[in-house]
């Protein structure tokens, strides 16, 4: 069965939410500090905090962000764009059921330098109803963001990115910003300042984002213990997100 995400043809996955058939991959990770947070939406949650895992290029281990502008390098051009194609609702399990698989992509070969743009592959729009699980800061200032198809078990994970701001001159600068704001204002006390914070119960939430495939780092390795996703699909940069 083909669909098509604006004009990319993909091809839907008979193997479950997850990509290529993989459940959320776990780690062996504890946390180093439990807290009581009331988040600005009035719910009480249990804030949990984890050491720094990445260690790709732009995010080394132990680096947290600082300041709202982007510092990263591994394909800029692309995460500080905007897809051009038109937005499509839909699930976060659909989503990832109807993508080309990380083993398609990886041949593709993009290269990771700073102008590397978005390919053909990733020039889409989605928007979906999910829930917030962590959240990191890492030091190129994009916050990572590990959403899950429903608020209790997920089985469907992805990581969505709040981008680091472009320059003011830039086309997305607005836009960006405006997510930004829009994301600090939904997690308040809860908001990440390095490494991943997970969140019980998770933070309701509407995202919409522009196609990315990230090959800096090997698939299911971003995230915090047990909300690893499988692939490396991710929507970055966020363009637009709301919370209840």
């Amino acid at each position: 069965m083909t669909i098509r995400f604006a004009g990319v043809a993909v091809f839907m996955l008979l193997a479950g939410c997850s990509r290529e058939g993989k459940s959320p991959v776990p780690s062996t990770g504890q946390p180093i500090s439990t807290e009581t947070i009331v988040t600005p939406d009035g719910v009480t949650r249990t804030v949990k905090t984890y050491p720094h895992e990445e260690d790709e290029e732009d995010h080394p281990l132990g680096v947290q962000g600082s300041g709202d502008n982007f510092l990263g390098t591994a394909r800029k051009a692309a995460k500080l764009s905007i897809a051009s194609g038109t937005v499509t609702s839909t699930t976060l399990c659909t989503f990832l059921q109807n993508l080309p698989t990380d083993t398609s992509m990886r041949s593709l070969n993009i290269p990771k330098g700073a102008d590397s743009g978005r390919v053909k592959q990733e020039d889409f729009n989605a928007s979906f109803k999910a829930f917030i699980y962590a959240s990191s800061f890492p030091a190129d200032n994009d916050y990572h963001v590990i959403l899950g198809d429903v608020s209790a078990n997920p089985t469907c994970l992805l990581n969505v990115e709040v981008s680091g701001l472009p320059a003011s001159t830039e086309p997305s600068f607005a836009t960006l910003d405006n997510v930004r704001k829009a994301y600090k204002a939904c997690m308040g006390s809860a908001l990440p300042s390095g490494g991943y914070k997970t969140y019980d119960p998770p933070l309701e939430v509407t995202i919409q984002g522009s196609g990315f495939f990230d090959v800096s780092h090997a698939s299911g390795t971003i995230g915090p213990s047990g909300l690893k996703p499988a692939t490396a699909w991710e929507l970055h940069p966020i363009t637009g997100l709301s919370c209840p």
